[in-house]
């Protein structure tokens, strides 16, 4: 989903909701800052994405209607690029690959601009079966908005199947009250130490309630490994990465103490 419709999908969620919906707050931070170290980039920082919204809020801001929906914050950017670089101005690619598209965001791309880079590190792969749970349930309406389903206290369900994940394959469903692990009766406090005591390859039989029927799941036991990600210096930055690096800093910094 992209970040464009993930507002519009918030009203109109589909029946796979939770498989479906990204949180455009957190996705529209990340382009916003993104979009900045762009802006800074091509104008080799004489421009900011500040001046945007310096711009709009001069020329769109309350009492006056706003900006066009279609291409107006888009018109906007470019318009502060083209102050400072004319050859440099055309963000239709960003815009559409990522803004209005679902394209990989190449991270080390944009922070490349300011001298970093991002770095993954892959932990010890663990046992794996792809569910989310908790003791609070979806409506079984599946209606948007009608109060969800409380557990008893002890009772763990099926709040989340990952795609493609072992657990979807093996049939597992959001709702599934799970009820025990190769006949052991398993819990909230329970569920998630037994699952890590099985052998990556082994398969799991897990009995669930659905729809007041018990159901036997067999589950074949995949693996994850847990990535962690940390962003770093370049030792060699150049100059142009190193003042973008500490402008961008520091307006953060300044925006951060003014709110």
């Amino acid at each position: 989903m992209s970040v464009e419709l993930s507002s519009w999908d918030t009203w109109n969620r589909g029946d796979n909701a939770a498989n479906t919906t990204i949180d455009y707050y957190n996705k529209g931070e990340l382009l916003g800052n993104l979009l900045d170290l762009e802006i800074r980039y091509r104008t080799e920082n004489r421009r900011s994405l500040g001046d945007v919204f310096l711009y709009l809020q001069k020329n769109y801001g309350l009492p006056k209607p706003g900006f066009e929906e279609a291409r107006g914050f888009r018109d906007a950017v470019e318009l502060i690029v083209r102050e400072a670089a004319p050859q440099k101005t055309d963000f239709g690619d960003f815009f559409s690959k990522y803004v209005s598209g679902v394209e990989e965001i190449p991270w080390n791309d944009f922070l490349g601009h300011a001298g970093l880079i991002l770095e993954e590190k892959k932990g010890l792969a663990k046992p794996y079966i792809g569910v989310s749970t908790g003791n609070t349930l979806p409506s079984p309406s599946g209606f948007f908005g009608a109060p969800p389903t409380v557990l008893p206290p002890g009772q763990i369900g099926v709040t989340n199947v990952s795609p493609e994940s072992p657990a979807m394959e093996a049939g597992l469903d959001v709702g599934d009250i799970l009820i025990a692990m190769d006949g052991d009766r398993i819990d909230a406090a329970s569920f998630e130490p037994r699952l890590a005591e099985r052998k990556i390859g082994s398969t799991v039989a897990l009995t669930v309630l659905r729809r007041d029927q018990l159901r036997t799941v067999n589950v074949t036991v995949g693996s994850r490994e847990n990535i962690t990600y940390s962003i770093k210096e370049k030792p060699e930055a150049n100059e142009l990465q190193k003042r973008i690096f500490t402008s961008w800093l520091a307006e953060r910094d300044f925006a951060s103490q003014s709110n």
